[in-house]
């Protein structure tokens, strides 16, 4: 029985590899272990990605603290001009630069790499498709329940060892609410973990370009 890699190496694979689900699950059906890292320095490593990924929400309130320990009330590294000047752009491409209302960013090299993996480590999870594998070829509609308060949901939905092996070929991005593609730092991540706008009319030109949703 093909157990999880304890011993990754930099960013390596974790996670066994699918192997069939037992009775009762439906035939065709594939599960991945993910055994949490107990060895130092990946046990911190699986701990830190699970922390990371649930504290978009404050990544806003962390950057306004190090946009003031930057200024010259703190660690005066520098005036006040470039980081009124930045903090000016970001503000107008936070209101005039929407992606989400188009074709988002590019997300599979973090929603879909080796991250999502150690943060699955970290949650002791195991992943279950029920029934035969997908053909790559068509195009589906995925729900993901429950949502919880963070949307830690959205790993299950990653991974090398976990989304690519269970659903070979098959991507999708997620639809998200408007108001957090206004909001510092969820913006980023929300785009980085592949979501538009939850608008039925993102949505529908999402799927008429052959994506698939969640």
């Amino acid at each position: 029985r093909p157990r999880s890699v304890q011993h990754p190496g930099l960013m390596g694979l974790v996670g066994s590899l699918p192997r069939p689900s037992p009775a009762p699950a439906p035939k065709g059906s594939e599960e991945v272990r993910f055994e949490r890292l107990k060895d130092f320095p990946w046990n911190a490593f699986q701990v830190s990605s699970a922390v990371l990924f649930v504290s978009y929400f404050f990544f806003w309130p962390l950057g306004v603290a190090l946009w003031f320990a930057l200024s010259p009330w703190l660690l005066n590294i520098f005036s006040w001009g470039p980081l009124w000047l930045f903090s000016s752009f970001y503000t107008f491409q936070l209101f005039f630069y929407r992606p989400h209302l188009s074709n988002g960013w590019p997300y599979r090299w973090f929603l879909m790499g080796p991250l999502v993996d150690y943060i699955l480590c970290y949650h002791d999870a195991t992943c279950i498709r029920e029934g035969p594998q997908l053909d790559p070829e068509g195009q589906y509609l995925f729900a993901m329940y429950p949502h919880g308060v963070y949307g830690v949901c959205r790993a299950f939905s990653g991974g090398v060892r976990n989304w690519r092996a269970l659903f070979p070929g098959i991507f999708g991005r997620w639809g998200s609410f408007g108001a957090a593609f206004f909001m510092p730092g969820i913006r980023e991540f929300s785009l980085f973990s592949g979501c538009l706008d939850a608008s039925r009319p993102v949505l529908e030109k999402a799927i008429a370009r052959g994506e698939n949703i969640f």
